[in-house]
């Protein structure tokens, strides 16, 4: 029974087989065609956009806001309403080799308030664990990695209101003079800083 059986699903693949070589492949060739031209194409469009999106942030961070200063003006109103001006504004990225001398730098300023901090414990007994959550402080624990943190959108704060990034040069120089202000070459050792203007339009 099982020698007949046998014989029967031979044949079955046999037959399979046989339909497989003589299947058309136009269809799927076809099919094929139409992929890799879409993909083509959608290449293309990412490149295109990429091209656009780097004209359009030359007109607002450039072209608009040199134009507006050249002509000694912070905003204009258009004949179709609208309000075209800039704002000054300022990249900040972190230097990871210095940053043990920012977070000591922030230190001495007092304005150790913009880190995060995250504090990860081996495990722990039970008892330990408990007093750890009501009083860290207090807690005989043997070693922790710690690990300090300031998120891109607070340096980027911070950094525009220690240089003053948007006063006038008046309120720079006094700010300067009293110490709420520091110049950028006080930064430029940790933090990598880069100027450049927005333009803004308001209906």
């Amino acid at each position: 029974m099982s020698d007949e059986l046998d014989y029967l699903l031979g044949g079955v693949e046999e037959e399979k087989e046989l339909k497989f070589k003589k299947a058309d492949l136009t269809e799927l060739s076809g099919l094929m065609s139409q992929r890799d031209e879409l993909a083509g194409e959608i290449e293309e469009l990412d490149t295109k956009k990429k091209e656009k999106e780097g004209q359009l942030r030359n007109i607002d961070q450039l072209l608009i806001p040199g134009y507006l200063r050249d002509c000694g003006l912070s905003e204009i109103r258009l004949q179709d309403g609208r309000k075209v001006g800039y704002k000054d504004e300022l990249s900040v990225t972190l230097n990871k080799a210095e940053e043990a001398a920012f977070f000591e730098f922030l230190d001495k300023r007092g304005d150790t308030d913009i880190v995060k901090l995250n504090l990860a414990f081996p495990r722990l007994d039970p008892a330990i664990h408990d007093k750890l959550l009501a009083a860290i402080a207090e807690v005989g624990v043997p070693s922790y990695d710690k690990k300090e943190s300031v998120h891109a959108s607070t340096l980027k704060k911070y950094a525009k209101d220690l240089l003053g990034v948007g006063k006038t040069p008046a309120q720079i120089a006094k700010g300067l003079e009293n110490g709420t202000l520091v110049g950028e070459d006080k930064l430029t050792g940790f933090l990598k800083l880069y100027h450049y203007a927005n333009t803004t339009i308001k209906k």
